[in-house]
């Protein structure tokens, strides 16, 4: 089967519907060999269309002279039409909708009663043409959301059409959400299998797939708390690149603002591990959280501290007052140590470590290598919590 998607999405391969649509494609082509050419409309130069109709009086010749008659002639040349496009404004991005209305070639300024409407008539064949879309949205819900994309689409294309809406899909780009994106991936695949053998999908199978990967009220607070993430990714950016003391460097990561929202998330949803964040005046300038070292029953009394705090807020109490509201938050988790690594040089952090009653236990000569300071001794400390009361951190 000769197939052209038309991809709607400003993002290209990145876009978060493109996920879906490749699943799609990969389980038609387990099921047979299938030819597939993959069209950005972002990079097409497609002019919009005037509305002089010249096209459909003249045998379909357009006054412009840009890509999209190559397209029609693809379109044509094609078995299946895939409009794959994330939902803006209830509807397709612009850059799809020019290409629609740039469709007008195709037929003839005369029209025909159909059922119960008018249709322009054909001045090209494209009878045989399957019509199938795909449609992304980040909003939770399924119902109130597709709607008008849908009555679009059926009215352009009321013969041979397939529809698959999908909410929540910007998790489609978070790796953090694989638990429940890569089971719904899976159910597209099969959709795809099922569309290239029998031509259609099972109900039951598409109801699954366009309902909801996680609840509605879940999600929304995954969502609301983006500016978080936002932040937090900012700070950790700055820290990391003001100091040569902490794990890692800026450029070794890939997080982005998203995955930082579903982190905190997941943090404020533990039971036992958490995220702080320190603001002043509205900018988040150093974050605090511990974590466990691991969940086998020999290890669950061990958390791991880490702190990073913005240079231009150093000497302010702030590091402080993160550490001891992790130590707090350890001890109401029911941990007995609090563990943490430090470089040797950091004399700051250490002298702060060890007035909240961090020990010493260890040394490692050899801890970091460093990219301009060659290796960095780290400290090895940790805290007995069921030794503390709260009353020490007073």
């Amino acid at each position: 089967m000769k197939i052209l998607v038309l991809n709607g999405s400003p993002k290209r391969d990145k876009s978060d519907t493109m996920h879906i649509t490749r699943a799609f494609l990969e389980g038609m082509k387990e099921a047979a060999p299938q030819d597939i050419h993959i069209l950005h409309t972002i990079d097409q130069h497609i002019e919009y269309c005037t509305g002089c109709f010249s096209c459909m009086r003249n045998g379909g010749t357009c006054i412009h002279n840009d890509d999209m008659k190559a397209i029609l002639e693809e379109i044509l040349d094609s078995d299946l039409l895939i409009w794959s496009f994330p939902l803006y404004c209830y509807g397709m991005p612009a850059s799809l909708k020019v290409l629609l209305d740039r469709t007008l070639p195709l037929s003839s300024m005369a029209m025909e009663k159909v059922g119960e409407r008018y249709e322009h008539v054909e001045q090209a064949d494209f009878s045989h043409l399957k019509y199938l879309m795909i449609c992304g949205c980040g909003f939770p819900n399924s119902r109130h959301n597709f709607e008008p994309a849908e009555a679009q689409f059926k009215l352009c294309f009321p013969g041979d059409h397939t529809i698959i809406t999908v909410p929540e899909s910007p998790m489609f780009n978070a790796p953090e959400a694989a638990v429940v994106t890569v089971p719904r991936l899976e159910q597209i695949k099969q959709a795809g299998r099922q569309y290239a053998e029998k031509g259609e999908i099972e109900a039951s199978l598409l109801a699954e797939i366009t309902s909801p990967m996680i609840p509605e009220e879940q999600y929304a607070a995954i969502v609301n708390s983006g500016s978080d993430g936002q932040a937090l990714l900012e700070v950790f950016n700055r820290t990391h690149e003001q100091t040569d003391y902490l794990l890692s460097y800026p450029d070794e990561h890939d997080y982005t603002a998203e995955r930082e929202a579903v982190f905190l998330q997941e943090k404020t949803e533990s039971a036992d591990e958490i995220e702080l964040l320190a603001e002043v005046d509205g900018c988040v300038v150093g974050s605090a959280g511990i974590g466990c070292v691991g969940r086998k029953e020999k290890l669950r009394h061990r958390a791991e501290f880490g702190i990073g705090v913005d240079r231009a807020y150093w000497g302010l109490g702030i590091g402080r007052a993160l550490t001891e509201a992790c130590i707090a938050c350890a001890q109401m988790a029911g941990y007995t140590q609090l563990e943490l690594e430090v470089v040797a040089e950091n004399r700051a952090a250490l002298a702060l470590y060890k007035s909240v009653g961090f020990e010493e236990y260890g040394r490692n000569p050899k801890g970091f290598r460093s990219r301009t300071g060659g290796w960095q001794e780290l400290v090895l400390m940790r805290l007995e919590l069921d030794a503390l009361s709260r009353e020490d951190l007073s």
